[in-house]
């Protein structure tokens, strides 16, 4: 940091990471089956979290994130985890029954990976969009593999143009 700041070890540096964890970075560091006590996601832009100011370069800051990166070995059994590793076998199922028919679909489908980045809400509507993609994906594809692949391309526009944007149903 002082490096990249151009300051010399003789001034005082601080630094202090601000966070603002919401009900789906909690969730993602408790076991599954405390993803019930928390409260439900609120609906619209102003969602809150709670904020949090940390001096990081100071020993209790430094005590706090080694405390979080300790909980990595504990990911595998998070609810979190476990939605996002459904959604994998979920995309990994679409992708296989599209490249059975439509190589180009499959492509396409295994693009739609493109939606399952960033964290908290932007996450969970991309996981959305995900989802709606791959409702009733045996029966679309048998039925009309051209609407279906239309849908799949939109979806990539949306992703690559708008990743961000609310979720429209």
């Amino acid at each position: 940091i002082r490096r990249e700041l151009g300051v010399g070890d003789d001034v005082p540096l601080t630094v202090v990471d601000y966070l603002k964890p919401g009900r789906d970075e909690l969730a993602g560091i408790l076991p599954a089956r405390f993803e019930s006590w928390l409260p439900a996601p609120r609906i619209g832009k102003h969602r809150s979290g709670i904020a949090v100011k940390l001096k990081t370069s100071g020993p209790l800051g430094w005590l706090a994130l080694r405390l979080l990166a300790a909980l990595k070995s504990r990911r595998p059994g998070t609810a979190r985890f476990q939605q996002e590793q459904e959604m994998i076998e979920r995309w990994l199922q679409s992708v296989s029954d599209a490249v059975a028919v439509d190589y180009d679909l499959a492509c396409n489908t295994a693009d739609l990976a493109v939606w399952a980045r960033g964290y908290g809400d932007v996450r969970r509507r991309g996981f959305d969009r995900m989802a709606q993609v791959f409702a009733d994906w045996p029966q679309r594809l048998a039925a009309d593999r051209s609407a279906l692949s239309d849908a799949v391309s939109t979806s990539l526009v949306a992703a690559i143009s708008d990743p961000d944007a609310e979720v429209t149903r």
